[in-house]
């Protein structure tokens, strides 16, 4: 992890975009960066305006995985409030 950035006013594809690429380009660009790894919410994963749509549309070819983690930890406590 590199930063942790409020986004006050709003949290859509744009805002994320420019608060990380001015974080990655603080700390020596993307072609130092390894992979950038989002949840599924569409202001990240959106193909056009989210995210993920803005990093393609600048030409920046980094690895991007899905992180699921979030979505088994709540699979997991709507399991144990059902079981007996």
């Amino acid at each position: 992890m590199l930063n942790l950035i409020p986004l006050y006013e709003t949290t859509k594809g744009d805002d994320i975009f420019l608060a990380v690429n001015k974080t990655i380009i603080d700390c020596g660009g993307f072609q130092k960066c390894s992979c950038i790894v989002t949840d599924g919410a569409k202001a990240r994963t959106g193909t056009v305006t989210g995210f993920v749509g803005l990093l393609k549309e600048k030409g920046i070819n980094c690895p991007l995985i899905h992180c699921t983690i979030h979505q088994e930890a709540l699979w997991g406590n709507l399991c144990a409030k059902r079981m007996p």
